[in-house]
């Protein structure tokens, strides 16, 4: 539901009307009660004492709920109403805590009800006035130095206390599944530092079905970006001097169905270090400078009005946008509207830029690239079909790290052009019906959703010992939505969900979880198949054994379902961190760990897979790190806190490649696509930190899209073969292919190169597009070692290729027989690769 618009006017524009006078927060017999909670859902208003009424102050208590929802493994339910506050909100997540992040889900909206509870910051509040340093009404963070667990004074290992500076560059992007759902944010005039809501984060975090109220003079509605399979989706920013400040962002940051409304500055300001790719955008308003900014500095415009501070403060370090691999932009299915007289630029970028299906109107200057002729518009309405345009020349690294000079070219057919290009033509008509709305559906199926029953109420206990499976299958086969609340749901045998239009639903992917019984060893099947058509799984995780072989997570073969907020993972039993959060004794018996050699999930259906990712699947035993003897026989955790050696322990660059003992074999792969032709969509697709040729493969399919991918160590990204029509609207990561030059072929990690070494490998497909293939410019040595150990080595790259293609399944350089294959030159990083015939 979008709130109303001439509420939202009288908001955004003149800033005076505050969220009090609004209907949202009337306590009239019109407005519905909280509905039943969940087990693992406490309210912020019955359990914490927060006023829903707006009258007193809520900052305490709201604090006091996201504190407890993190020690008690909780999610956070705000009823309807609205609840003031003075001072920034921290929702604080302790080091690799992804099993204890805060997860905020505001009422649903109803059609009596089209209003959620709104957070609300009054005007003139006094700790919001320092213009030059961003201050969040609500920020989501990582402490460094806070343990994991429910004692508030654990301190992590390497600190000395826990009192760790707000901003400190690890309190931001290295946050995993925090969620803040259906809440609204209303900022008062006169607050200049104020930013609604500051969430830059990873794997998991969402923010989701959110509409921000700011008063002009507020500095941005959202800061931030979720990148690695985390995202933004379905936001509202209506006024504010910025809609979105993504200056500081995780990797390859994903924003879906974005509105942003009478921005004073700009609507979109992008300048972190990685690509953001923004689909289903809409962009209306007359802001002074441009709809969207990237990689440019405001300052440089001399607008004192739009000043912003520094992207350090509002969290994260980054370099000057003038350094080669940042502030990349994709834009995607949006629309840009200004009003400004068409003096006002739609789009200003001085880096890597690509749109395709872009529709602007109310500008006379469609792009301003950076060392390009301007892009003019060609009628009152136009379209940009697609346009590459890449930095021209080649572009230094920031010259604290190895000068390499990069190259931002396109690619056609293995035809590589240095200026790029721009398809541009009138559009009458406007953008077409739906072109933003179908890439999201607003509040969709959640534990609130009418006529939703309780697994609990059907004789499931989810207490991590009980066999639930047969009132569980039996509930999914006769009613349309199941809810998880929170639990381990042991399974004896695997779930089928073939109800069409059914769903299985939880309350929290890291509080609602199904698991295997022990011992369970079911052969080549998955936990959990999906047969039926229009099915949604979403709020779950979905956890396999390393013990045994041959079982697998996930097989979806349905069309037109929804993936959302759900997460798989193959772990140790033994040492499943959950079994703790309900009492559980973990398992006595230690099962270990053996190789599979096959595909964790499959998708041959199709649908809208949101926040898909996966990370840390594997089990490494260090074997020796120089004179040290070192033995870590437990899964290495996506970035921190378990992979790292004790501090006086030196650690070599080749720790990572060298010295472990993998459990996936060569045809591992994190997600196969194989037989798949109604449509696949991911917002956005996250596999890494695997040891398979392939984190991802597409085979013998067909309309496969992803809008934003995410990546990390040295195997192929995506391997594509035998099929049509996929797409790579974005890329970023610190993954980077195995040095391409090897003796004898044979690679860093003692494998037979079956193929040339690269990131993206393409054989046998037509209508392959992959767009901004942007890494971090990762490079290990021995001044700057890899100490993660799943997230493989740095490559020179000036030793591997980005993407290649061959028809043939042998070991093939362009150089030498360029009629076999074609591959993009090293330090290419390709604003568009395109293979058509």
């Amino acid at each position: 539901m979008l709130p109303d618009i001439r509420v939202a006017i009288v908001l955004g524009l003149v800033g005076q009307a505050m969220c009090l006078r609004h209907e949202a927060c009337a306590d009239t017999p019109g407005r519905p009660p909280p509905p039943p909670l969940p087990r693992g859902v406490l309210s912020v208003v019955e359990h914490f004492g927060a006023d829903p009424t707006g009258k007193a102050d809520a900052t305490a208590s709201l604090q006091q709920a996201v504190v407890t929802a993190r020690t008690h493994n909780i999610t956070l339910f705000m009823p309807f109403g609205c609840y003031m506050v003075t001072d920034t909100i921290n929702a604080t997540e302790p080091r690799n805590g992804r099993w204890q992040p805060v997860v905020i889900v505001g009422q649903r909206p109803t059609d009596s009800w089209p209003h959620r509870p709104t957070i609300v910051l009054p005007p003139n509040s006094p700790l919001f006035q320092n213009s030059a340093v961003a201050k969040p009404v609500i920020v989501f963070t990582t402490n460094w130095c806070l343990a994991p667990g429910s004692d508030e004074a654990n301190v992590a290992t390497g600190c000395t206390s826990n009192a760790q500076p707000q901003h400190d560059w690890h309190s931001s992007a290295y946050q995993f599944n925090q969620v803040l759902q259906s809440v609204d944010i209303a900022i008062g005039l006169g607050n200049p530092s104020a930013v609604g809501i500051n969430m830059n984060a990873a794997q998991g975090t969402t923010l989701e079905d959110v509409t921000v109220f700011a008063a002009e003079d507020a500095l941005a509605g959202v800061a931030g970006g979720n990148g690695g399979g985390g995202s933004f989706k379905g936001v509202t920013v209506i006024g504010a001097r910025y809609g979105i400040d993504s200056r500081a962002t995780g990797d390859a940051p994903t924003m879906v169905a974005v509105k942003l409304v009478n921005q004073s500055c700009a609507g979109l300001l992008h300048g972190s270090t990685t690509t953001v790719i923004a689909t289903g955008f809409r962009i209306i308003g007359s802001p002074a400078i441009a709809g969207v900014l990237a990689g440019v500095d405001p300052s440089m415009f001399g607008l004192e009005s739009c000043q912003a501070p520094t992207a350090s403060d509002l969290g994260f370090s980054n370099p000057s946008p003038n350094t080669a691999l940042h502030s990349a932009a994709s834009l995607v299915d949006s629309t840009i509207s200004l009003t400004s007289g068409g003096t006002t630029p739609c789009v200003i970028a001085n880096s890597s830029l690509y749109m395709s299906d872009v529709f602007v109107s109310g500008c006379h200057v469609a792009v301003a690239s950076g060392g390009r002729a301007p892009l003019l518009s060609v009628a009152a309405h136009s379209h940009v079909s697609l346009l590459g345009y890449g930095r021209l020349g080649r572009i230094s690294t920031n010259p604290n790290q190895m000068p390499y000079e990069f190259a931002f070219p396109a690619y056609l057919n293995g035809t590589r052009s240095a200026e790029g290009f721009a398809r541009i033509a009138s559009s009458p008509q406007g953008p077409p019906l739906g072109l933003d709305s179908r890439h999201w559906l607003s509040e969709g199926m959640t534990w609130q959703s009418p006529n939703a029953i309780s697994a609990l109420d059907v004789g499931c206990k989810g207490d991590g010992a009980t066999d639930d499976w047969a009132p569980l299958q039996a509930a999914l086969d006769a009613h349309d939505i199941v809810v998880l609340p929170k639990g381990l749901y042991r399974l004896s045998q695997p779930l089928v969900l073939r109800r069409s239009g059914g769903a299985l639903i939880g309350v929290g992917r890291t509080i609602s979880v199904l698991m295997p019984t022990t011992g369970a060893d079911w052969g080549e099947r998955p936990l959990v198949t999906v047969t039926a058509d229009d099915v949604t799984v979403g709020f779950v995780s979905l956890i396999i054994w390393d013990h045994v072989p041959l079982t697998f997570a996930l097989k979806w073969q349905g069309t037109n379902g929804v993936w959302r907020q759900a997460w798989f993972n193959r772990m140790t039993e033994k040492t499943f961190p959950p079994f703790s959060a309900v009492g559980q004794p973990k398992p006595s018996s230690a099962h270990p760990g053996v190789s599979i050699n096959r595909a964790l999930s499959e998708i041959s259906g199709g649908g809208a897979f949101y926040d898909f990712n996966l990370v840390r699947v594997l089990k490494v035993r260090v074997v020796s790190v120089g004179a040290h003897a070192l033995d870590y026989p437990q899964d290495f955790g996506c970035c921190f806190g378990t992979a790292l050696p004790p501090p006086s322990v030196p650690v070599p660059p080749d720790t990572a490649s060298s010295g472990e003992v993998w459990l996936q074999g060569p045809a591992y792969r994190t997600v196969l696509v194989n037989g798949s032709v109604s449509g696949l969509r991911f917002y956005p697709l996250n596999a890494e930190q695997d040891f398979g040729e392939a984190h991802t493969e597409i085979s013998w399919s067909h309309n496969v899209t992803m809008y934003g991918a995410k990546s990390e160590n040295n195997y192929a990204v995506l391997w594509i073969r035998d099929s049509n029509l996929v797409t790579v609207h974005g890329y970023g990561g610190n993954a980077a292919a195995f040095a391409n030059h090897s003796a004898d072929n044979v690679r860093q990690d003692g494998r037979v190169a079956q193929y040339m070494p690269s990131l993206f490998r393409v054989q046998r497909s037509t209508a392959v597009r992959f767009a901004n293939l942007i890494d971090a410019g990762r490079v290990t040595s021995q001044a700057r070692p890899s100490v993660f150990v799943a997230a493989g080595n740095g490559t020179d790259p000036r030793l591997w290729n980005m993407v290649l293609y061959q028809d043939g399944n042998n070991l093939c350089d362009p150089k030498v027989t360029p009629a076999n294959c074609s591959a993009t030159q090293v330090l290419d990083r390709p604003v568009v690769w395109e293979w058509v015939a």
